[in-house]
């Protein structure tokens, strides 16, 4: 008698697994794949960790095929195509319409079959905010408050919604929540760094610095502590300080587009316009989805007197969403500089 058959089809060995990928691109069916959907799972997980996102996509396609029931599997593909849990590599799918329509799909999908969902609520939301649909991504969060069973749940969700209140103008109600999600735990190095960006844009950069400081006390190299502490300094006029700290964080985090694209603002009000191209064109190689990146490329075309170059990021910058994210200036800069260049003749 053999008994070792069912148990090696219920519990597919790894190099088996390994191999589901390859059964799928020539379309060849594994009988791995009928029994294994928690396996493709987490082989899609440890894929996308490992930057596959190709195989990710393929195992998670494949364990939603075989259990389209489970509502994780559901969110995993919403986070993997919408790009909100994986860095860099997957950011230039923020404001892809294509993208967000395919992530929003997956999560309405896995609500659908489990009302309620966490964390189905916190990845809506944001995907949401990332695409700058604030009030929809306030609203997500709100429900992922109310569904938060454990304490650090019910801090994400406050920090999440505070940071979508406060992009809707609710200064008042973004700290409220914010100062909520503090007392629940003071170190939470989430909520010191939201709290201190609201500070920053508030124009209170010395209330900002000392949350961002606090992060840094408890650890030094928190690349988006260190980020807005630089900020803080550009703000109070420090370009030297902020300069050398940029450096500092490219040394540390020398693939984040973001921080090559806060040098070079810093090398731009230094007159350095030549070296801060370089480091502006080096973000948008990283992340080319930056629209602040074509603004300040914008403004170092402007000082370099490249007029038609300068219209044509701001342009890019406006279709990136600068204008909802950020503010006016893209708009104040086209009808300062471009609007004379587009203006066609006027007949006799």
């Amino acid at each position: 008698m053999i008994t070792g058959t069912t148990h090696q089809n219920k519990f597919c060995s790894k190099a088996i697994c390994l191999s589901i990928y390859f059964f799928f691109l020539l379309g060849i069916s594994s009988p791995c794949i009928a029994q294994n959907a928690s396996i493709l799972f987490d082989y899609g997980m440890e894929s996308a960790n490992e930057g596959d996102f190709d195989a990710a996509m393929t195992y998670y396609n494949e364990a939603i095929k075989e259990n389209p029931n489970n509502e994780s599997y559901y969110i995993a593909r919403g986070d993997l195509v919408g790009g909100i849990k994986v860095q860099n590599k997957t950011l230039q799918f923020i404001n892809n319409e294509i993208s967000f329509n395919k992530a929003l799909e997956d999560y309405n999908k896995a609500l659908q079959i489990k009302p309620g969902n966490y964390l189905a609520h916190m990845s809506r939301g944001t995907l949401h905010f990332n695409n700058q649909n604030y009030a929809e991504a306030r609203a997500d969060f709100n429900d992922a408050l109310d569904n938060a069973l454990y304490t650090n749940d019910q801090i994400y969700a406050l920090g999440a919604r505070g940071s979508a209140k406060y992009r809707l103008g609710e200064v008042d109600g973004a700290l409220y929540d914010m100062d909520a999600a503090l007392k629940k735990d003071t170190l939470n190095t989430y909520i010191l760094n939201e709290m201190g960006y609201v500070y920053l844009k508030e124009d209170r950069p010395q209330i900002a610095l000392e949350h961002f400081q606090k992060i840094l006390q408890i650890n030094p190299s928190n690349s988006t502590a260190l980020s807005n502490k630089g900020y803080a300094l550009v703000e109070n006029g420090e370009f030297r300080k902020a300069l050398k700290l940029f450096n500092h964080i490219i040394e540390l985090y020398p693939e984040k587009g973001i921080v090559y694209n806060n040098r070079s603002f810093v090398k731009f009000k230094l007159g350095l316009y030549d070296d801060a191209l370089k480091d502006v064109n080096k973000s948008l190689e990283l992340f080319p989805a930056n629209s602040d990146a074509y603004k300040n490329r914008a403004l170092i075309y402007i000082a370099l007197k490249r007029s038609a170059m300068a219209c044509d990021d701001i342009d890019t910058a406006r279709k990136l969403g600068y204008t909802k994210a950020h503010g006016m200036e893209v708009l104040d800069l086209y009808m300062e500089h471009c609007v004379k260049i587009n203006q066609k003749p006027r007949k006799k």
